[in-house]
C-alpha cells in the first residue's frame, strides 16, 4: 500500500466529495495538484483526473474560473483530454 500515492489520494478526495465534506475534498485535490509530481503510470492518471476535477469544482461550485482555467490548461496536456477540456477552458473565459 502506498497511503501517499496519488491514486489512494484521489479515491479519498472523492470519497469526502460524495459525503458532502466539500472543504476536505478540495484540499486533498489541491494537495495532489499543486504538491504532488505528475508520476507515471497510474500515477499520472490520478494527477490528470484529480486536475480535472478540481477545475470543475472551481468553475461550477466555487466560483473561481481563474484557478479552473489553470487547471484545465494543465489537464489539455494530457493525451486523454479533448473537445470537452477546450468547451471548459472556453467557460473559464467566458466567466471571467
Amino acid at each position: 500500500m502506498k497511503p501517499d500515492s496519488n491514486g489512494v489520494r484521489l479515491v479519498e478526495a472523492r470519497v469526502l466529495l460524495r459525503r458532502g465534506e466539500r472543504d476536505a475534498g478540495l484540499k486533498l485535490l489541491e494537495d495532489i495538484h499543486y504538491d504532488k509530481e505528475k508520476g507515471s503510470g497510474d500515477e499520472e492518471d490520478a494527477w490528470y483526473t484529480a486536475t480535472k476535477i478540481l477545475g470543475q469544482l472551481y468553475l461550477e461550485e466555487f466560483g473561481k474560473p481563474e484557478n479552473a482555467l489553470h487547471c484545465f490548461m494543465k489537464f489539455k496536456e494530457y493525451h486523454k483530454s479533448g473537445a470537452d477540456t477546450l468547451y471548459q477552458i472556453a467557460r473559464c473565459y467566458e466567466a471571467m
